[in-house]
């Protein structure tokens, strides 16, 4: 059991020391720090475990217990926080994904006739163009999609943004 806040230093240090020392020693955080930044810094440092001080001592115990059977105890306020980083953390990855990947106006205008139904042979002479070039380009919205089918296809370009 570990506080952030300690009179001679910082409780992060000392997770910082347990780990650089490779101990096998489980922390978990007792702490009246309930803000972003400190629940961050000691998750990140290798705590296996946070709550705040104002949580009854029963639950604290209790908390102590499941640690030592392998669990990973958090105040809910502390996993709001935590799952509310963790999305944001996935919406800027999602973010610059959709900046890396970069599709053809071909390729966008036959994945929008992807997402309406049309198979390659319908979509070949729709647009004109022969079924294995309407092939060709499947396959390379698969490979820049990093999917391998058409319901993943849409579903990553849904995401992404790259259909509306």
């Amino acid at each position: 059991m570990l506080d952030l806040g300690l009179p001679d230093g910082s409780g992060i240090e000392i997770i910082d020391f347990i780990r650089d020392q490779g101990l096998s020693t489980d922390v978990i955080v007792i702490s009246m720090f309930g803000d972003e930044k400190h629940i961050l810094n000691a998750i990140s440092a290798g705590a296996m475990g946070y709550l705040l001080k104002d949580e009854e001592h029963q639950k604290i115990e209790t908390s102590i217990t499941q640690m030592l059977n392998g669990g990973s105890p958090i105040s809910p306020s502390i996993a709001r926080h935590l799952l509310k980083y963790h999305q944001q953390q996935m919406e800027k990855n999602i973010a610059s994904s959709v900046g890396k990947i970069k599709l053809t106006n071909r390729e966008i205008d036959i994945l929008k006739k992807i997402s309406k139904g049309f198979t390659c042979k319908e979509i070949s002479a729709m647009e004109n163009i022969s079924y294995h070039t309407v092939a060709t380009h499947v396959r390379n919205i698969y490979k820049k999609l990093s999917v391998n089918s058409r319901a993943e296809a849409l579903y990553e370009a849904y995401s992404m943004g790259l259909l509306s």
